[in-house]
């Protein structure tokens, strides 16, 4: 039996990013291309300058934050 896929979340501008990483900001089509931006937790989506609330992002790969990472906190 094959491995279910989950269907990836879509995030708009305004909403709280919960996880960090690297994530694929698709713009409305008159705007810029796609493109990968790194987001962290607790930040929001930004909007984007040209077609604003339109942007969408979607996780691509989860990305700890340097400071956040066990191996590299302040002891």
């Amino acid at each position: 039996m094959g491995a279910l896929k989950q269907a990836a979340t879509t995030f708009h501008a305004g909403d709280l990013v919960v996880s960090p990483g690297i994530y694929s900001a698709r713009h409305a089509s008159n705007c810029s291309g796609n493109h990968e931006v790194a987001l962290l937790a607790g930040e929001s989506f930004p909007a984007c300058k040209s077609c604003g609330q339109q942007v969408q992002y979607q996780l691509l790969r989860h990305a700890p934050y340097l400071h956040d990472d066990e191996d590299f906190r302040k002891r």
